[in-house]
């Protein structure tokens, strides 16, 4: 009984994984993607500021690269 339960809790787990994009994207799947760039902004926001506080030329350097 208990394998029965985990195997239904992997499937339900799982991903769906499109080979090519859908036609159209959901509500929830949009929220997702403004999320993912709103992050991906901040992140980029903080590696700039301590870019351009920073002292050590090999991590300044490294931090802009990552813009």
């Amino acid at each position: 009984m208990q394998m029965q339960n985990q195997n239904q809790n992997m499937r339900q787990n799982q991903q769906l994984i499109y080979q090519n994009p859908p036609a159209m994207i959901t509500g929830k799947d949009l929220n997702y993607i403004k999320d993912m760039l709103s992050w991906n902004l901040l992140g980029a926001k903080k590696a700039h500021a301590m870019a351009a506080q920073c002292q050590d030329a090999e991590i300044k350097a490294t931090l802009e690269k990552s813009l």
